[in-house]
């Protein structure tokens, strides 16, 4: 559905498709997800309690879902595709999930009971190549005690944005998909 003329306030963590033609995806607060097209044209494509920032594969498929986790996301296109992707790893609260820039795995930063930890998941997709499933995968970094973000480097690294104890202060680690963490920064606030 297409939103009207009301105002636009609370816009936060914008998620800009491969295609800059393509447009962006954003949440408007914590409870709707939105897609603007280059026009200026907007769609709300998800309403929740407390979404997860979205992510945008190079198929233009948007995924997003609840923060406090049942065990799926959903994977939705502005031109009204929907589909629900099941993520049985997904418990406890979700943090962030990003998807790679092959669309072939994902990022995912979970907060289980306190601990904070990062694993790449494989994404399994139908025959149309919508979103199906994520498949549980290795856990790269587990003994976080907070964890704020992660993002796509390349192809094999992420950048993670942590406190290794509890009330440290945030700092960015370069995490290999298939090598070790090191630190990338001691930047105070990161």
């Amino acid at each position: 559905p297409e939103s009207g003329d009301e105002p636009l306030t609370g816009l936060r963590l914008p998620a800009p498709a491969y295609d800059p033609a393509a447009g962006v995806a954003l949440l408007q607060g914590t409870h709707t997800l939105l897609h603007m097209a280059p026009d200026g044209a907007r769609t709300v494509l998800l309403e929740g309690e407390d979404l997860l920032a979205p992510t945008q594969d190079r198929y233009g498929w948007i995924l997003s879902g609840e923060r406090e986790n049942p065990g799926t996301l959903m994977a939705l296109t502005p031109e009204g595709g929907t589909s629900e992707v099941e993520a049985e790893l997904l418990t406890g609260t979700v943090v962030q999930v990003r998807l790679s820039r092959d669309g072939a795995r994902a990022a995912v930063m979970t907060d289980i009971d306190g601990l904070v930890q990062v694993r790449v998941v494989a994404v399994v997709r139908d025959q149309q190549g919508a979103p199906i499933r994520l498949v549980e995968g290795p856990t790269l970094v587990g003994d976080m005690a907070s964890g704020l973000g992660l993002v796509w480097v390349d192809g094999s690294t992420l950048a993670v944005l942590s406190s290794q104890e509890t009330g440290a202060i945030p700092s960015v680690r370069s995490v290999g998909v298939s090598g070790p963490a090191g630190p990338v920064s001691t930047t105070t606030q990161a």
